[in-house]
């Protein structure tokens, strides 16, 4: 079964115990939602799109099956808790959202079948926590904060690197592990002066 919410101001708090079979939630532009109540364990793929007033999402911890999670445009959203005790996320993106707090994405890598991050225009973003050398798409672009991203040179299995637009960024250190680098994106990068590895990735 799937759910889609649009434009409303709150979520009934028993959305979690009534909906005990729901497989897909999609929340989108609800300007007035300032946070979530526990969500149902059963979900596989959770959408959560242009909330602006959004400031905290329940601890996730409890979707144990959950394979996708959108949560996109959010400004106000600081953190995201439990990400470290989803083994099933393979897909996380997080464009446009403030995340000035890392504690949620810091256990990232015991995440053995998580594949794809997006975290495009996270403009609070200074740094990478550790991730899963499974992963094997990583999209930064527009993190104009992030000032190193020295953990990408541990992603043995990475195939396509977005780091366009992150203009503090000034080194890019020891690539020469990615050797299944397909598609490597560093457009408008303007303060990178050091870049060492890459002859080993052809």
């Amino acid at each position: 079964m799937a759910l889609y919410f649009g434009k409303v101001s709150i979520l009934p708090e028993e959305i979690g115990a009534f909906l005990c079979r729901l497989k897909d939630l999609d929340i989108r532009d609800c300007h007035r939602i300032k946070s979530l109540p526990i969500l149902p364990s059963s979900l596989l793929a959770l959408t959560i799109q242009s909330c602006s007033l959004l400031e905290r999402l329940p601890d996730l911890s409890n979707l144990k099956n959950l394979s996708k999670l959108w949560v996109t445009e959010c400004r106000k959203l600081s953190e995201i808790k439990g990400l470290g005790n989803l083994p099933s996320l393979k897909d996380l993106d997080t464009t446009g959202c403030l995340l000035m707090r890392l504690d949620g994405l810091e256990r990232l890598d015991r995440l053995h079948n998580f594949k794809r991050l997006r975290m495009d225009s996270c403009r609070s973003l200074t740094r990478l926590p550790k991730l899963p050398p499974s992963l094997e798409k990583l999209s930064l672009s527009g993190c104009e904060q992030l000032g190193e991203i020295e953990v990408v040179a541990e992603l043995e299995s990475l195939q396509k690197l977005d780091i366009s637009s992150c203009r503090s960024l000034m080194k890019l250190l020891n690539l020469s592990k990615l050797q299944r680098l397909e598609l490597f994106d560093m457009r408008d990068c303007e303060s990178i002066t050091e870049i060492s590895g890459l002859r080993g990735t052809e």
